[in-house]
């Protein structure tokens, strides 16, 4: 079989574009079961694209998209009341959402045989009141925002008619941000209720990621030969605080109400242990939460695809890849493949293909 590609020439597009508009409301859904008061809630959705030429050598695409929910997280769970008697607690809390999505690209045709890519990308949600719901109070809630930016640039020449030349660049940045509301240790009580802090934390997570790579295809006579590389650096830096605020577990909702009659009441922990009460476990952690790696890694290859026959092609290649994070600098992977085709008549293609190969790949 054969490889096409086709570089549409760019500036050559007529204006278009189009837009779309959605939304959701309550009143056309069925009601919530856990509550008696159906709280409102809705969602919008806008999204759009525009694309065009902007000169006889240039042309653009820009597409959009935003999405509002405004919705609630319903907590229907058991809790004391002042008097430390048993009672059912339920309440809709406001959990919005939003979602944005924006990502223009530029063609340039430097000339005839040259033509430079350039596309941006960027995303980001917008999460608040998350983690509460059933038995998680409000209290459980924490708000999250991630982005992400994403910038590619590629360049293609075509060097005569056997030649083509690719060269890519890519830069990627991640961002997550997760703020608890309440940094009380955490309450869960089995079958009633989840209250106090949320017990993941307050975390930070950056994520920067590099990558270059250029590619090189020669088509001579009955060989295709391509070599090339790859350069890619990654830098993670993680700030997570998981339990550094504790969690007591109570096994029943009795215990916990001893346990909070004992403390109002002086008694001592013994006291408390053996009237029922008391936590059946208390977990914490400690140390340092923050911890960051960079990691680079290079790889380089060459192929050729050899057609010893109309019926027949060898591949042989060899990969060399090294990295920063292990001693071990010496991942040569040779490879090498063979295609037979058989049962071909009258100089059409073969009913049947033989293939094998072997490689040396690393992980």
């Amino acid at each position: 079989y054969g490889r096409t590609e086709i570089f549409t020439k760019p500036g050559a597009d007529k204006l278009h574009g189009q837009i779309m508009v959605n939304f959701n409301r309550s009143a056309l859904n069925s009601r919530n079961p856990f509550v008696s008061e159906q709280p409102a809630y809705h969602s919008e959705r806008f999204s759009g694209d525009l694309g065009g030429a902007l000169s006889k050598k240039a042309s653009f695409f820009v597409s959009a998209e935003r999405r509002n929910i405004t919705d609630s997280s319903i907590v229907s769970a058991y809790v004391l009341d002042a008097n430390l008697n048993p009672t059912p607690f339920t309440q809709a809390v406001p959990n919005p959402r939003t979602r944005t999505e924006f990502s223009p690209r530029f063609d340039y045709q430097i000339n005839p045989n040259n033509t430079l890519t350039v596309r941006y990308q960027f995303d980001e949600e917008d999460e608040r009141s998350n983690g509460i719901g059933l038995f998680s109070l409000p209290s459980q809630g924490f708000d999250m925002v991630e982005t992400e930016h994403t910038i590619q640039v590629s360049d293609t020449q075509i060097l005569g008619a056997k030649t083509v030349n690719e060269t890519r660049f890519r830069y990627q940045r991640e961002n997550t941000d997760r703020i608890v509301q309440s940094f009380d240790p955490t309450l869960r009580v089995l079958s009633a209720f989840t209250g106090g802090g949320n017990n993941d934390g307050t975390s930070i997570y950056h994520h920067n990621h590099y990558e270059l790579q250029n590619y090189t295809s020669i088509a001579t006579g009955k060989h295709l030969v391509k070599f090339g590389g790859r350069l890619q650096v990654m830098d993670d830096l993680n700030n997570s605080k998981s339990d550094f605020n504790g969690t007591f577990t109570f096994g029943s909702l009795d215990a916990y109400r001893i346990t909070e009659l004992g403390l109002r009441q002086g008694w001592t922990p013994a006291q408390i242990r053996a009237a029922g009460g008391g936590a059946s476990q208390f977990v914490i952690a400690a140390g340092s939460p923050r911890t960051g790696v960079t990691v680079a890694d290079l790889g380089i290859y060459a192929e050729d695809d050899w057609r010893l026959r109309s019926n027949m092609s060898l591949s042989m290649g060899l990969r060399y890849e090294t990295q920063n994070e292990i001693n071990d600098h010496a991942d040569f992977a040779p490879r090498v493949g063979f295609a037979w085709g058989l049962g071909s008549t009258q100089g059409g293609p073969p009913k049947t293909v033989l293939r094998a190969g072997f490689g040396v790949f690393y992980d």
